[in-house]
């Protein structure tokens, strides 16, 4: 493949109207229009360890240098997951930087890398939930964090980089971020959608198959998010619509998440593995998990 060339699927990956296909019959070979040009990307982080930050583009922040003196973590999350926002979040202290990936508002992808004692030794990596983690630890450490906005279709692509480097298989209908010693190209269904000025020393794929899973963060920062919780006898009467309960849950709470959260609990679930089977994030499910308590439905 000579160097530079935009590495195609093995079959047509996008239909052509009829009308298109008689138009490109009847114009001459020379007029031919040249295919349009994709965007093209340039890396933030160059020759960082983690391969989630040496993909992320070089793009405006739409925020620079918050930190602790004036803006809590987990409120601007909250905000971030309220506004359906796409992007990746950077906090960075000395010698050691973190950086998460959002689509829609959730995190679907982190890494951080910490220096060794030494500084001529290689960085540390982390990443998924442990690196999640490592974000509020840093931030609350005095780290400052800055964010950057993406398309959405550019943040699902690039989740796939969490998992780490796949053997090669440009499919047909391969989604995600496919690199090479000379670039890397994003993928959509088959078709290229973006070219991106990062490499590897090899040919690898990072593919993404359905929607990412959200990361939660880990056992050590949110032990209640993990824990399983014992239902009261009343808590375990709102299963039942012939109790006063289960009328009485229905009118302070209605009937969607938290019926279906209660009832997860009741059978046993921990809030985290709820979030995971459900897509909803930890930030909405504990002050359920509040009210819950406060109302007599359960005990820890």
């Amino acid at each position: 493949m000579p160097e530079g060339d935009t590495p195609r699927p093995t079959r047509t990956s996008r239909r052509t109207s009829e009308a298109a296909k008689a138009a490109a019959a009847a114009a001459p070979a020379t007029t031919a229009a040249p295919a349009p040009e994709l965007p093209r990307l340039h890396p933030r982080f160059q020759e960082v360890q983690p391969f989630l930050a040496r993909f992320l583009p070089d793009v405006p922040p739409s925020q620079l240098g918050l930190n602790t003196e004036f803006c809590d973590l987990y409120i601007y999350l909250s905000h971030l997951q309220v506004q359906g926002w796409s992007g990746y979040l950077h906090a960075h202290t000395e010698g050691h930087n973190v950086w998460v990936l959002l689509l829609q508002g959730r995190p679907v992808a982190a890494a951080a890398d910490r220096l060794q004692g030494s500084h001529s030794a290689p960085a540390e990596s982390i990443v998924g939930q442990q690196a999640l983690g490592e974000l509020i630890l840093a931030y609350q450490g005095g780290a400052s964090l800055s964010a950057y906005p993406l398309p959405p279709t550019y943040a699902g692509l690039l989740s796939g980089l969490g998992a780490g480097a796949q053997k090669f298989d440009l499919s047909s209908d391969f989604s995600g971020v496919y690199a090479r010693p000379d670039g890397a190209v994003l993928y959509s269904q088959g078709e290229a959608v973006a070219t991106l000025d990062a490499t590897l020393p090899y040919e690898a794929a990072f593919p993404v198959s359905g929607p990412p899973q959200p990361l939660v963060l880990p056992r050590h920062l949110a032990g209640w998010a993990h824990a399983t919780y014992v239902p009261t006898l009343r808590g375990r009467d709102v299963l039942s619509p012939i109790t006063a309960a289960h009328s009485e849950f229905r009118a302070e709470f209605g009937h969607d998440l938290p019926l279906s959260l209660m009832t997860a609990l009741i059978q046993g679930l921990s809030p985290a593995e709820y979030a995971l089977e459900h897509d909803t994030p930890l930030s909405e499910i504990e002050p359920w998990l509040t009210r819950f308590r406060e109302q007599g439905y359960l005990v820890r």
